[in-house]
């Protein structure tokens, strides 16, 4: 099996800027992944109340979510290196003043404020890495670099968390949060010198109404996309609620971080046995299967989840190996459907309605629990999934017209 997965992933990194553009990605990925416990713990220490403290993460996550996309419009208008290495310089420096309004016991409005605009500064490094595998290797083994990226993901946030927690045992919060961001600042930095100068992100045409036209033709087929992507976000997150959750209210709280690190690793090994094979079908149908499986796995996790410890932990490591085909298949939708004009936004529209599905399904996911009980979340959650599949069953196979390598 090693070898059949090396076979699948190495021929990803055969050229040359790929490996050094993959790790520096990741490195940009050190702050958002790990500054919210980083700032929880700051900011509880200082006595701040829970409401507080939730109000600046809330404010990080959204700044970060609309940073993403916004910065993805600036894409081609721009010399790339000088965009990334301007944004990653703005979001050292307001991650900077972040922690000093911390230190400086600064009213929580104004931390949160400076939070949102240190996620805003964010450069577009989703989008940016999507649009590369694409141009290297081509539209078919950019799927197996799509599943990578979701396993990177959800491994690298596992692993960040993990860094985190050994920094705050062995240094304070403050040097935890300045370490983690000057660590994002510098991979950054990497990531825009080892960015090939050849990678191509169009402009919109300007020329209107018929310009006007075509952009809104254009978005009308990545409409389905971004509804079924958010609608999985809104799932998974009351997931990651309900979880830690129930361990909290079962006498467990010490295991609810490890619980959730558990899925994780299950979602990053799903996304790679999945990059494996995912060239096989058409993405529709294995969008169908995958959220009816992850429907299936959140109503076992539910009503099984309520036993004992045992079988709720067992129950969340299921829901996590199905977790991510759905979120690897969103992006190669989009991959499929997106013109090579609109290609670098939607990717990061993409990753906004995951972001707003994301914070959907926290708030829905407070009020089922409080309200009812876990088996009613969790079969909330999979009626989500099972409507998104519908939706996705009614989609049209429709790809785009022009592939991105052959457009000058």
């Amino acid at each position: 099996m090693i070898t059949s997965f090396k076979q699948t992933y190495a021929p990803l990194f055969s050229v040359q800027p790929a490996r050094s553009v993959f790790l520096c990605r990741l490195g940009a990925r050190l702050a958002p992944s790990a500054l919210p416990v980083v700032m929880l713990v700051l900011l509880r220490e200082q006595g701040r109340s829970l409401s507080a403290t939730g109000l600046v993460l809330a404010a990080y996550m959204l700044g970060s979510g609309l940073g993403q996309t916004m910065s993805s419009m600036l894409l081609g208008r721009f010399p790339l290196r000088r965009l990334v290495l301007t944004l990653a310089l703005l979001n050292l420096l307001l991650l900077g003043g972040t922690l000093a309004l911390i230190v400086a016991v600064a009213p929580i409005a104004v931390i949160g404020v400076a939070c949102a605009l240190a996620g805003l500064a964010e450069a577009p490094t989703g989008a940016i890495i999507r649009i590369f595998w694409e141009q290297v290797h081509g539209p078919e083994r950019a799927q197996s670099a799509f599943a990578l990226e979701i396993a990177a993901s959800f491994g690298g946030y596992v692993a960040c968390t993990l860094l985190a927690a050994a920094l705050l045992a062995i240094t304070t919060p403050e040097v935890t949060f300045a370490l983690l961001a000057v660590g994002t600042g510098l991979s950054s930095t990497g990531y825009a010198y080892v960015l090939p100068t050849w990678l191509q992100f169009l402009e919109d045409e300007q020329e209107a109404p018929s310009g006007v036209a075509r952009e809104g033709h254009a978005w009308r087929p990545l409409l389905v996309v971004f509804a079924v992507g958010g609608g999985w976000s809104l799932a998974f997150a009351v997931f990651e609620f309900i979880l830690p959750a129930q361990l909290t209210d079962l006498g467990h709280p010490s295991l609810a971080a490890s619980a959730l690190a558990l899925a994780s690793v299950g979602g990053a090994l799903a996304a790679l046995a999945h990059g494996h094979h995912i060239h096989r079908w058409s993405v529709r149908r294995q969008m169908m299967l995958g959220l009816t499986l992850l429907a299936a796995s959140l109503v076992v996790f539910g009503y099984l989840g309520e036993q004992a410890v045992g079988v709720l932990l067992a129950a969340g490591i299921l829901v996590g190996l199905t977790s991510t085909p759905p979120m690897t298949l969103s992006d190669v939708w989009v991959m499929e459907r997106a013109s090579a004009r609109v290609k670098a936004r939607a990717y990061a529209v993409l990753g906004l309605a995951f972001f707003i599905g994301g914070s959907g399904g926290a708030l829905l996911a407070g009020a089922l629990m409080e309200r009812f009980s876990l088996s009613v979340a969790a079969s909330v959650a999979a009626l989500v999934c099972v409507a998104c599949a519908f939706a996705a069953s009614m989609a049209s196979e429709q790809r785009q017209d022009v592939p991105v390598a052959e457009i000058a």
